[in-house]
């Protein structure tokens, strides 16, 4: 296999592993990339989310950590960047987890055995590294890990967060047809009573609350009788602890949304039964409710508008109801982008909408100053949900081959660019991990000459990903080859 066919030509060669590949990126490389450059300052609760992880990070470790001067120096650096990163502040870098892992895996190496710098490294460890583990290693992992940041005179979140971890980890190592094991229900037991701890926190940043009671009722959802209890712990506290932030309706409502689209199944309509059919109406309805209230009590949030977009687009509500949410969701964030993706989603003929109202969105986001650095890109996001609509119904290596000859279309590639370079103009710190973008994208359209262009401006670290195992000297060299073939007449 040459490196070009398993890396840069992928698409042609082996679409399956492009498209897995490619998934990855636009999930992990284009959705995660934060957009600085609009908002040169923090919010004020941005602000307050730092000073809260701060106090519960580094100052923490400082107070009950495992200190040594052989590894205090790489453990503050990284709890420094995992306060900013989990708090979104505009100075957060893009790859704060991978930078935080490194340094508490030095301080590891070093001899550092604090549960909150373990807890750092397994935590945002990125996954292609968890997977090449065994899952029964992973668990034993976070199994002592668990223990000894209970232990420990860590916060409650924290505590609540490697329970949960230890939990998930052990139900993953076991066959597949036995019973569950007695020791997750100590876990789940024990990241519940931390929870509620943690709930009694007043302070507690918005994000870092949605994110644990969305994690212990994911954890417990397909158990019924175990949802009802939790739920029953958690929501009182919710409700009196933080009511105009309006918690517990929006994750009622997401809970909903996803009891909805269970009921209905993921095929065509065709294959819904009656019956699930009026549970996923009714279920909609039920999270149109919660959710409504959940904006109507915090229109400084983003989340309830844009899972109204779902709810929109599975009531098959007109296009009146779908503009009035997405503008609420961008008079809370200008740009949000999971709302871009959510209207994408709407504007789909598979949904009712059409090609022509898709790509029209898709130059609303280029044009749209007010919506910041990041909405540009949903431009290049219509195109992709354009290929797969044309797509649409085709078997196999059919679609797959429909996609490729969308993004071959010159016309695609050129508004590739026009994105690219509107989004360097608006935010020129963001250059490399455009770049970036753009060598992945001038793959996809088969732009060879463009691809030995910009990739030998790449980082190491970007080189690294395009290259995989190989030498990235190699493939580039066949990237040349290719775009010499490419420019004889």
């Amino acid at each position: 296999m040459t490196v070009s066919g398993r890396y840069f030509g992928a698409m042609r060669f082996f679409p399956a592993l492009f498209t897995a590949v490619w998934l990855g990126f636009i999930v992990h490389g284009a959705e995660n990339t934060p957009s600085n450059a609009s908002t040169p300052r923090a919010t004020r609760e941005q602000e307050a989310s730092l000073k809260w992880y701060q106090a519960r990070l580094t100052d923490a470790y400082h107070k009950v950590g495992k200190r040594d001067a052989k590894w205090d120096s790489p453990v503050e650096s990284a709890l420094f960047l995992v306060a900013e990163g989990l708090a979104e502040v505009p100075t957060s870098d893009p790859k704060w987890r991978e930078m935080a892992v490194e340094l508490a895996d030095s301080a590891i190496r070093e001899g550092c055995t604090d549960p909150l710098v373990r807890f750092t490294a397994r935590r945002y460890r990125g996954q292609s590294k968890r997977s090449t583990r065994k899952s029964a290693d992973v668990a034993a992992e976070w199994v002592a890990l668990a223990g000894d940041m209970s232990s420990s005179g860590y916060a409650p979140n924290w505590k609540f967060h490697a329970e949960l971890e230890a939990a998930a980890a052990l139900r993953s190592a076991m066959p597949q047809g036995t019973n569950t094991w007695p020791e997750i229900h100590q876990h789940r037991h024990a990241a519940m009573a931390h929870l509620v701890a943690a709930l009694g926190d007043k302070t507690t940043p918005r994000a870092e609350l949605t994110e644990m009671v969305t994690a212990e009722r994911n954890l417990v959802r397909s158990n019924p009788k175990q949802l009802a209890a939790a739920w029953a712990e958690i929501e009182p506290l919710l409700r009196k602890n933080w009511p105009k932030l309006a918690l517990a309706d929006l994750i009622d409502g997401r809970m909903a949304i996803t009891a909805a689209w269970k009921a209905r199944g993921s095929g065509t309509i065709d294959t819904v039964t009656e019956d699930g059919y009026r549970k996923f109406s009714e279920e909609l309805e039920k999270a149109r409710r919660l959710l409504t209230r959940a904006w109507e009590n915090d229109k400084t949030d983003p989340s309830a508008p844009t899972e109204m977009l779902t709810v929109c687009m599975g009531l098959e509500k007109g296009a009146n109801e779908v503009e009035t949410w997405f503008a609420r969701a961008m008079d809370a964030r200008p740009g949000h982008m999971p709302a871009i993706r959510a209207k994408i989603q709407n504007l789909a003929p598979k949904w009712g909408g059409s090609l022509q109202a898709l790509y029209r969105f898709g130059r609303q986001c280029l044009k749209e100053e007010s919506w910041g650095d990041e909405a540009p890109w949903g431009l290049v996001l219509v195109h992709d949900e354009m290929a797969a609509a044309l797509a649409d119904g085709a078997p196999g290596e059919e679609w797959r081959a429909s996609k490729r000859a969308y993004w071959r279309r010159p016309g695609v590639w050129k508004e590739v660019e026009e994105v690219v370079a509107v989004m360097k103009q608006r935010n020129p710190s963001a250059e490399a991990d455009l770049d970036y973008r753009l060598v992945m994208h001038a793959t996809r359209c088969a732009m060879w000459s463009e691809v030995a262009k910009v990739a030998p401006k790449l980082s190491p670290e970007y080189r690294k990903r395009v290259s995989g195992t190989n030498s990235f000297d190699a493939v580039l060299a066949e990237v040349k080859a290719l775009a010499a073939k490419e420019a004889k007449p």
